[in-house]
């Protein structure tokens, strides 16, 4: 009560790969990526908290704008998001900085003092490394944690189409005790209508919320699902009629 309020910057990491257009119906996960940003976008701009956006294609960042709490600012990012559509797959994404202490470790001789210091950095990091090289969007992360420190909140708005890079973000994003928002988009709802059977859906589903809630565990991690409404409560009330049905012929 006595503390003067501080501002919290937040920095939106939002998805716009290939990958988020993927839909079998006329909505897309990235419709719902782009509504979940704009209500960040809302919220920072009614506490008027400085706001950057960070988007991110198959190729790697397409837009960057800076933080700031300017009208001119929130503009610009819900500007960006609106017309936001998914990238295509190209090239494979160029490495991001950080293989550096590899290459001098790898020149030095074993019994060197100095390749002897390097090495566990070296170790700790290889599987961040190739992820970082590998993957565009935790590339993306890995380039706004190093720029702007611990002290900012990272927000990864996203799907759950690669649930071993999710992870690898997250792992990213929270370095250096930073707290993380993740919101995620089960991909459940869009590429797969088809199923056999709707006890499938409900697994491939039960996964997601499985990924969501491990992410969720992290002390400094907060992991929310962004999804469709009406589909999540018919397949929840489809699987529970399942289940009477189930019942009755036992």
């Amino acid at each position: 009560e006595t503390e003067g309020e501080t501002d919290r910057q937040t920095a939106l990491i939002v998805d716009h790969r290939a990958q988020t257009g993927d839909s079998e119906g006329d909505e897309t996960p990235l419709a719902y990526i782009r509504e979940a940003a704009l209500g960040m976008t809302a919220s920072a701009a009614a506490h008027t908290d400085p706001l950057s956006l960070w988007t991110v294609g198959d190729d790697g960042l397409t837009t960057t704008i800076a933080a700031g709490s300017t009208p001119t600012t929130y503009t610009r990012v819900r500007s960006t998001l609106l017309t936001l559509t998914q990238t295509t797959a190209a090239t494979p994404h160029r490495p991001a900085p950080g293989r550096r202490v590899r290459t001098v470790v790898d020149t030095l001789e074993p019994d060197q003092p100095a390749a002897a210091t390097l090495q566990p950095y070296v170790s700790a990091s290889a599987a961040t490394v190739e992820a970082v090289r590998d993957d565009a969007f935790v590339d993306a992360v890995h380039r706004a944690r190093t720029q702007l420190g611990t002290e900012v909140w990272l927000v990864l708005v996203t799907t759950d189409s690669d649930p071993t890079r999710l992870r690898e973000s997250v792992q990213i994003a929270t370095q250096g005790g930073a707290t993380v928002l993740v919101l995620i988009v089960p991909t459940v709802f869009f590429q797969q209508p088809r199923l056999e059977s709707i006890r499938e859906t409900y697994d491939s589903y039960t996964e997601f919320e499985e990924l969501r809630r491990e992410l969720d565990a992290h002390p400094r991690v907060t992991a929310l699902e962004v999804a469709p409404g009406d589909r999540l409560h018919a397949l929840l009330a489809s699987t529970r009629g399942d289940s009477r049905r189930a019942e009755g012929r036992s």
